[in-house]
């Protein structure tokens, strides 16, 4: 008896050791399909004012909801991040952080966000405009990605959508994508997934900000290193089941190997700033000048020495610049 008890126990702990491999191993691969980071993103403390553009009333409130999980998530780590509607600016705010929402055809994705201003020295974005193409076909077979055909499921797609490109504001970048394309992504582990069959039927796109999205925001603003090498403008990707590029080597990247892209300086030190290292710039200033001046005697009396005729001599001028 006692001994079946004992192999009893070692079952029973065997499992248990089982059971936390399966779970860390589960964890390590929800992880290696998380989103990637980049240094563009708000910076602390931030008040971003956002637009709504030409979104309709539906439009609107499904991108009102993911703002409102993205300003949770800032809340719960700390981040001072604040979005408000661009009504609430009050008048005279000096270089506001704007973020504009529209609907475009611009781009052949169902989302795209371009950060359009950005603070060269630590990348900090202060502008950026995200668009959505309720238009945009996948490239393997033409099909709609909005399918408006069951418009609750359309819906449903625009709001993830909204969470993913502000994710871009945030500095969350495209999670992983397999050979096999974007339908083998670990599906609901990211919101940087990309899309997976007309309106997502696939599955990819969670409708919430999911921890390991939530863990790499709090690795971005604890300083860690980016994990993706590119800071560029953002599409959503997407896949009807297969291969949505064929031969297309750009495949959705308006950028395709331009260095400069979505850099308006591109590397000029100058950039935007009409002073560039003046330090009098912007100053008023004007000279102040003086001189030292003092009798002397023009004639003398060469008998009793006595100065006859007085007369004034000055040093040459001295000038100071001042500025305030």
């Amino acid at each position: 008896m006692f001994s079946r008890t004992r192999g009893f126990r070692a079952y029973v702990g065997l499992q248990i050791i089982i059971l936390s491999l399966a779970a860390v191993c589960a964890f390590a691969q929800s992880q290696s399909q998380c989103s990637t980071t980049t240094t563009q993103r708000w910076a602390k403390g931030t008040t971003v004012y956002y637009s709504l553009g030409n979104l309709d009333p539906t439009q609107s409130q499904q991108v009102q909801n993911a703002i409102k999980q993205w300003q949770d998530v800032s809340d719960a780590q700390g981040l001072g991040i604040t979005f408000q509607p661009s009504s609430t600016m009050p008048a005279g705010t000096q270089n506001p952080a704007t973020l504009n929402f529209t609907n475009s055809t611009q781009y052949n994705a169902p989302g795209h966000m371009d950060p359009s201003r950005v603070r060269l020295s630590d990348q900090a974005i202060f502008t950026a405009n995200i668009s959505f193409n309720t238009s945009a076909r996948f490239g393997q077979d033409g099909r709609a990605i909005f399918d408006n055909n069951d418009p609750a499921a359309a819906t449903a797609l625009y709001f993830k959508i909204a969470l993913h490109e502000i994710a871009h504001t945030m500095g969350l970048d495209e999670a992983p994508v397999p050979q096999t394309g974007y339908c083998d992504q670990g599906k609901g582990v990211t919101i940087m997934n990309g899309v997976c069959g007309p309106n997502d039927s696939g599955g990819n796109l969670p409708d919430h900000i999911t921890d390991c999205d939530k863990s790499n925001v709090k690795d971005i603003y604890s300083g860690k290193p980016p994990t993706s090498p590119n800071a560029r403008p953002h599409d959503i990707g997407g896949a009807d089941g297969g291969d949505a590029c064929g031969s297309d080597p750009c495949c959705g990247d308006p950028c395709c190997g331009d260095p400069c892209c979505g850099d308006p300086c591109c590397g000029d030190p100058c950039c935007g700033d009409p002073c560039c290292g003046d330090p009098n710039c912007g100053l008023h200033c004007y000279d102040d000048c003086w001189q030292d001046c003092y009798e002397t005697c023009g004639v003398e009396d060469v008998e009793t020495g006595e100065c006859l005729y007085w007369e004034w001599t000055c040093d040459p001028p001295v000038c100071q610049t001042n500025c305030y």
